[in-house]
């Protein structure tokens, strides 16, 4: 007998990270719902992939379009959520650093933390979005950097040189 376990989604072939049923229970609308086996779930992460979740054994998949939210990692029009707990999304946060010169939106995470967290049943990764808030204000604030650099830089002249 051979292992028939799927770990990588059936249609981008990236290997998913593993979810708790009651991710999908929450998530999914009513109509799919139902259609929850008994089985392995995982997300799929892939950006230009329409698979969010897939079981690992009946080839089965959930697409975007099957969820009460918009998968932020998967969207490419605003707003592109980020945080699912306490609302924070690429553009609140591209905004604040375009504002202030920096963001606050991790560390009020995790201040609000403390009062609790439902990314289990909020967020369609299953998971705490904390890293991945970090990692937005990182690009954002690397982007931000970047182009101010290329603003202060003095056009230079390769003729005289």
């Amino acid at each position: 007998m051979y292992n028939t376990t799927q770990i990588n989604c059936s249609e981008c072939n990236e290997k998913g990270n593993k979810v708790k049923k009651k991710t999908l229970i929450s998530l999914l609308k009513p109509q799919f719902v139902q259609k929850i086996v008994n089985n392995d779930y995982r997300f799929c992460a892939t950006s230009t992939c329409n698979v969010v979740y897939y079981s690992e054994k009946n080839n089965q998949v959930f697409h975007k379009d099957a969820l009460r939210v918009r998968v932020g990692i998967k969207e490419a029009d605003n707003p592109r959520p980020v945080c699912y707990c306490f609302n924070y999304n690429i553009e609140s946060i591209e905004l604040e650093i375009d504002a202030a010169g920096m963001s606050n939106a991790s560390e009020d995470i995790k201040i609000r933390l403390r009062d609790g967290c439902w990314c289990e049943t909020r967020n369609p990764q299953g998971r705490c979005c904390l890293g991945l808030v970090k990692q937005v204000e990182k690009e954002l604030l690397s982007k931000k950097n970047a182009s101010l650099i290329e603003e202060s830089e003095p056009h230079k002249d390769c003729c005289n040189i």
